[in-house]
């Protein structure tokens, strides 16, 4: 019992089968996936594009019912929890958390599950001591100047506690100096960036003389910081950011996301700021629902972790030219996100925080609520490059935003813009239609579900045994007729899958692909076990089950007989007549078992 207790445990994070189960039945499959790609019913499953690699023919398949998805042609698969930790790149206890909140389901207590698990909670941990001490050198005499440089941006003290901004002295030692203290160990620290090692030995800051930016998840768990200079006392970058690490991924994560989230879920829209600094004055005027990258250009995974939250957005960039050129490729991201866009430009010496500064938060709020869609501000720009009465100018613009129009998946949405064009250049719809047509294939990767054999080159022995495990979940029937403990000597890739099959099988009396597919680290194992569940689900499996064990044991055979062959070689070498009988014997009888059959009762 404590063996299926511990097997549970590794399985499920470290929550409880029952609530896991339990924030499973509670979110909608189709809805959650729907973030990222459209569905259509096609019987009991809906198809769609794969949202995790370009297609132009629909492979993608979610199957409601079993809470189960596949990509025929990129080979991608799972249920809503590894959905959600392939899309985002998130850990599998906070896929679970994730969906537990959205469905309004309180999230217990959980123990730590696997050394890698502990790992990361050590790096977390690091950061967290580091912002402690950031923002406590911030409240005394030596953050001073800082405090005062904070006040002159105009942030008041509840801005400042709320995003827990803090400071480090211009000193080398200010952290290596309260880790040793602690008694800490230095490696979590090193890992996330905070320390560097010396040649000579020791350790020292990376940061010196810095207003500090935490970068906290949805969790509120700390991932990374931003180091500001503001006193010229430090050189280099106006900036210094944590490199990435195991808990930080920079082109994944947007700051401020762990106090706006919620208003951005009751305003549905988000309002997409380039900077720390901008995000803090919106939400200090009282706009919240806003977001910023982390000091890189915008990403698709950006834009998709967004999408959990809304549907729409208002990219609010500096107005110089820097800002404008930001905008122009944040929108066709923002798009293939399946998000809408609206664009506000900002006068050409203004960002969102001297905007409010100079002009009040008043004004703000009413441009942002009249502001023009993307394809006005595209369009236009695009208009002040080329003229749009000329014919060979007409082309241009053309080629220009159908760039973007590549981008839309949805094909009403995309028809609607197409008309917008058509209209404002007075060309036949057909003619853009077809442009875009032309553009996609060449964006068209070359994968297709015929290619689908090749994906997981596995050998034979590893899809037998992933073909017999995906068998045993489909049809529970098959684990009462056999003894598990005896199966595993058929195995040579993935016993450890074997077995908690077996244990859960005991615990509970039955086992689902759900209970498996979290605790499958590699996504092609899992991609090849999802692919067999969904063709089985239509097929009469007993034969084939059969058959499948039949090979098995035929292999394992094959082995042996591998072996016996290779120690009959060398007694013969030796002369060893003797032995070299017995292995004869050995191995006739093994090829005699080979053409018999492995029955199943």
């Amino acid at each position: 019992m404590n063996k299926s207790r511990k097997s549970e445990g590794v399985l499920t994070g470290g929550f409880s089968q029952v609530f896991i189960q339990k924030v499973q039945d509670a979110v909608n499959f189709e809805e959650i996936v729907s973030r990222y790609t459209s569905l259509r019913r096609r019987g009991s499953r809906l198809l769609g594009l794969c949202p995790f690699h370009a297609e132009k023919t629909p492979s993608f398949s979610v199957d409601p019912d079993r809470g189960l998805f596949y990509c025929f042609g990129c080979g991608k698969g799972g249920n809503i929890f590894t959905f959600l930790m392939e899309k985002e790149s998130i850990s599998f206890p906070e896929a679970v958390a994730q969906l537990a909140k959205e469905a309004g389901i309180p999230i217990p207590r959980r123990e730590i599950s696997s050394s890698k698990e502990q790992y990361l909670d050590e790096l977390y941990k690091a950061n967290e001591f580091a912002l402690k001490l950031f923002r406590s050198y911030l409240d005394k005499g030596v953050g001073e100047k800082a405090r005062k440089y904070l006040k002159e941006r105009g942030l008041s003290d509840t801005t400042i506690k709320e995003f827990y901004l803090g400071y480090v002295p211009q000193r080398w030692d200010s952290l290596y100096s309260a880790v040793s203290k602690a008694g800490l160990k230095l490696d979590p620290f090193l890992k996330t960036g905070l320390l560097r090692k010396k040649e000579s030995g020791g350790c020292y800051d990376s940061y010196r003389g810095r207003i500090m930016f935490p970068i906290l998840n949805p969790s509120k768990r700390v991932v990374a910081f931003a180091g500001r200079e503001f006193d010229k006392q430090e050189e280099g970058a106006k900036y210094i950011n944590s490199p990435e690490s195991p808990i930080y991924q920079k082109n994944r994560v947007v700051y401020g996301i762990w106090s706006t989230m919620n208003h951005i879920r009751k305003d549905k829209n988000v309002i997409l700021v380039e900077g720390y600094t901008d995000l803090l004055a919106l939400w200090q005027a009282g706009i919240k629902n806003v977001t910023a990258s982390c000091g890189t250009a915008f990403t698709e995974q950006q834009a998709n972790f967004i999408r959990r939250y809304s549907t729409d957005a208002i990219i609010l960039f500096d107005g110089d030219e820097a800002g404008l050129n930001a905008t122009m490729r944040t929108i066709p991201i923002l798009l293939s996100a399946g998000i809408n866009v609206k664009c506000l430009r900002l006068p050409p010496e203004e960002d969102p925080a001297s905007f409010i500064a100079n002009e009040g938060v008043e004004k703000l709020n009413g441009i942002l609520e009249t502001a023009p869609g993307w394809f006005e501000l595209v369009y236009d720009m695009t208009c002040q490059k080329y003229e749009p009465t000329n014919p060979d100018d007409k082309v241009r613009i053309v080629y220009e935003l159908t760039k973007y129009f590549t981008s839309i998946s949805d094909n009403l949405k995309l028809r609607v813009y197409v008309h917008k064009l058509s209209s404002s250049l007075l060309l036949p719809e057909e003619l853009i239609v077809n442009e875009i047509e032309k553009k996609k294939k060449k964006s068209i990767s070359p994968m297709t579900i015929e290619d689908s054999q090749e994906k997981f080159a596995f050998n034979q022995q590893q899809k037998n045994e992933l073909e017999f495990i995906s068998l045993l979940i489909h049809e529970n029937a098959y684990i009462k007729k056999l003894d598990l403990r005896e199966c595993r000597v058929l195995f040579i890739n993935y016993p450890g899958i074997l077995i908690n099959i077996e244990d859960l099988f005991g615990e509970r009396g039955k086992i689902e692909f759900s209970d498996l597919s979290n605790s499958i680290i590699d996504s092609k194992v899992r991609g090849f076990i999802t692919e067999k569940m969904f063709k089985f689900k239509n097929m009469s499996t007993d034969e084939y089950f059969k058959g499948l064990i039949n090979k098995l044991f035929s292999l394992k055979l094959k082995r042996e007989i591998s072996r016996l062959t290779e120690k009959l070689r060398i007694a013969e070498k030796n002369s060893d007549n003797s032995e070299a009988a017995e292995l004869n014997k050995q191995i006739v009888n093994l090829q005699q078992k080979r053409r018999e059959s492995f029955n199943v009762n």
